[in-house]
């Protein structure tokens, strides 16, 4: 059994360009957002178990974003370090 890790992503639209790169390599997880124009992260993905795997693969697309406006937190006993 593959232990799962407890994660919270934000997406700043601030800094969020509409680029899509963040959907193209992960569209469970960032949906275009229809009030903005701009990407946000899906409701199921805004805190959800993954494996490292999936983390691994969400880091990714982190730091793929050309802005860097995607942030992944591990959430370890209900803190997010």
């Amino acid at each position: 059994m593959q232990k799962l890790i407890k994660i919270q992503i934000t997406l700043n639209q601030e800094l969020c360009i509409s680029c899509g790169v963040c959907s193209a390599l992960h569209s469970k997880a960032f949906e275009p957002d229809s009030k903005t124009n701009k990407y946000k992260v899906t409701p199921k993905y805004q805190v959800i178990k993954v494996t490292q795997q999936e983390l691994e693969q969400l880091q990714q697309v982190a730091q793929a974003c050309p802005v860097q406006a995607i942030k992944i937190k591990i959430i370890k006993n209900g803190n997010v370090n």
